[in-house]
């Protein structure tokens, strides 16, 4: 990575923060800013009920965000941590999830029709709550090592 571009992935996750805790006017912040984040430090920010349908987070740090109840219709999360990040009540129709490591991650009442996991890392639980909404119905190259799949049903 050229000097430069990790100068604005620094600066960028230094100020999108403190901008996200701003209260919204139509079509502003928090989508516009974070609607293209490449590296971008988003963990443990409080992200519910937003409108963020078709971001793309290309390596983002969203350990412990919480998503609950909010518009993610499309998005895309490529190479993101989503270590104990809640999707709960949240509308993930559509996303894909691509080399994202899920643990401890929520989805309780979450919208996963069309979903797609692709080479993601899925722990029990993250996987039990993925099962529980219906959203391991595509998973493509997924690790799923440290699952025990005693139970398991497959059609």
């Amino acid at each position: 990575m050229k000097p430069a571009t990790c100068a604005l992935i620094v600066i960028s996750s230094l100020f999108i923060a403190p901008l996200l805790a701003l209260p919204t006017v139509a079509g502003e912040a928090p989508r516009d800013l974070i609607a293209h984040c490449v590296g971008c430090d988003l963990s443990g920010m409080d992200l519910r009920n937003r409108d963020l349908h078709g971001v793309r987070l290309v390596g983002a740090d969203l350990t412990g965000t919480d998503f609950t109840g909010a518009d993610l219709r499309g998005s895309e999360f490529v190479g993101t941590d989503l270590r104990r990040t809640k999707f709960d009540r949240a509308n993930l129709s559509s996303a894909q999830f691509t080399g994202a490591s899920f643990d401890h991650t929520s989805f309780a009442g979450a919208t996963l029709t069309g979903v797609k996991l692709v080479g993601v890392e899925l722990d029990q639980d993250s996987a039990n709550a993925l099962q529980a909404a219906h959203g391991l119905d595509s998973c493509v190259g997924c690790d799923l090592r440290s699952l025990s799949l005693r139970s398991a049903r497959f059609q």
